[in-house]
């Protein structure tokens, strides 16, 4: 999981899911790239309003603006948070904790840091649910003129290589 995957991931592919659970990885680089996004909007709405003065039409513009794209973002802002709390193993209800002031920040915070569950009700530990797939698939046989088989993007691939399967178990593990 990079930055890319993961802002791929909660804006396009898991927008408005609330049920799955997501990775220390992928909520991190998720709630960094929000706030670069907003560290640089900002930064280009102060440059742009010293350049032009302060004008009352451009800043009610900017904020608009920053409305908008608040209020895009928090959908899958939340979605992350709750599928955060699912992997550790607890409900996405204590998103509420928010509007507590201090202590439910804190709480949440205690919350997202701590290690991902194993299987749970939310369903399978995300890494493990990988394996069960690379493992579902037919296993290669060693010695044989018989082609063999490994994972790759949630499929099944015949290849000719016992070293192939195994290079790509480990690229999915990474």
């Amino acid at each position: 999981m990079n930055l890319k995957k993961a802002v791929k991931t909660c804006v396009c592919d898991k927008y408005l899911d609330f049920s799955t659970r997501a990775t220390r990885k992928e909520f991190w680089y998720f709630i960094f790239a929000v706030y670069l996004f907003t560290l640089a909007f900002y930064t280009i709405t102060f440059i742009v309003d010293t350049l032009f003065g302060g004008s009352f039409q451009l800043f009610r513009l900017t904020v608009g603006i920053a409305v908008v794209i608040s209020l895009l973002l928090m959908v899958p802002t939340w979605a992350v948070g709750v599928r955060r709390l699912h992997d550790t193993g607890h409900s996405g209800w204590w998103m509420f904790l928010y509007l507590l002031p201090y202590i439910g920040f804190i709480a949440l915070l205690i919350m997202f840091c701590k290690k991902s569950d194993d299987d749970n009700k939310y369903g399978p530990k995300p890494i493990e649910w990988l394996l069960m797939h690379i493992l579902s698939c037919p296993l290669p046989t060693i010695g044989t003129d018989k082609l063999e088989t490994f994972f790759i993007n949630n499929q099944c691939f015949i290849k000719k290589s016992w070293i192939l399967w195994i290079i790509s178990f480990f690229h999915f593990c990474e």
